[in-house]
Parts: structure tokens; C-alpha cells; sequence
């Protein structure tokens, strides 16, 4: 049930959001993957930091523009992270990888019991190549050590 819930959010943003998403042709997409730099510690609260690595590799043969990152975690049940999007101006050469981190929020509703859940997020990461802006959707559980 959870992860079809997952699975539809995913399908109608993808859908909503495809027009003028599409990379040029020649341009190969790029490996974009997103790590968890630390734990989760909500301690005696419902809130807490979360740091976001987010490397981003062009296969292309020609540069690539990183413009924006947002992430959010659709579906997950002990925990979210609050949505959140940040703007960058990073020039990745062809073969070269660049990290980007940002920081989210996670939130969960109460404070009484030990949670486990792993975090899973959508990324959606804006990018320009050959002078046209495209996304690439990412859906992904992050690498990490979860809350604690």
C-alpha cells in the first residue's frame, strides 16, 4: 500500500511536470545520486537538520549547468522532510563530478517511540545544457544511518 502510494505521487509528478523538461538529444543524461551526510537526531523533539549530498556526474560531452535541487519525501510514515528547493550556478565539464549539498528538515509526529525508517526522496534537479533547461527525477532511498 505504502509503496504504491509512493509510486502514484511519483507518476503524477512526472506527469505534471514534463513539458519543457526534456534534455537535448546529443546530451546523455547525467548520474545524479543523493546521499544523507550524517544521522537523523530528533532527540527530544519533533524536528530536526538533515544534510543532503548530491553529486552530480556529466556524461555528456559538452558542460552541464546545475541550477536547482529540490528534494522531498513523499510517502514515508515515521518521518518527512519539510520540501526543500535551492538554487546553484554550478558548471560541470564533461567526465567531471560536482557535490552540492544542502539541508532539509525532518519532521515526525511524536516523540515517544524509537524510529527506524530508512529515508527514501524524490529529487528533482534542474539543469541547462547547449542553452536548454531540462530536470532529471530522482527516486531514491537514501544512503545514511536513519534517525536515531
Amino acid at each position: 500500500m505504502q509503496r504504491a502510494r509512493v509510486l502514484s505521487v511519483v507518476l503524477l509528478t512526472l506527469a505534471c511536470s514534463s513539458a519543457g523538461s526534456s534534455r537535448p538529444a546529443d546530451v546523455k543524461s547525467p548520474t545524479i545520486v543523493v546521499q544523507q551526510a550524517g544521522p537523523i537526531f530528533f532527540g527530544s523533539g519533533t524536528s530536526a537538520p538533515v544534510s543532503l549530498d548530491v553529486y552530480v556526474k556529466n556524461n555528456a560531452d559538452v558542460p552541464i549547468r546545475l541550477r536547482e535541487v529540490e528534494i522531498r519525501s513523499p510517502g514515508m510514515t515515521q518521518y518527512t522532510l519539510l520540501r526543500v528547493a535551492k538554487l546553484f550556478g554550478e558548471t560541470i565539464p564533461p567526465g567531471e563530478t560536482r557535490t552540492v549539498s544542502l539541508v532539509a528538515t525532518a519532521v515526525r509526529s511524536s516523540t515517544r517511540f524509537q524510529m527506524a525508517e530508512p529515508l527514501s526522496i524524490v529529487a528533482t534537479v534542474r539543469l541547462e545544457a547547449k542553452g536548454k533547461a531540462f530536470r532529471e527525477f530522482i527516486m531514491q532511498r537514501v544512503a545514511g544511518e536513519g534517525p536515531n
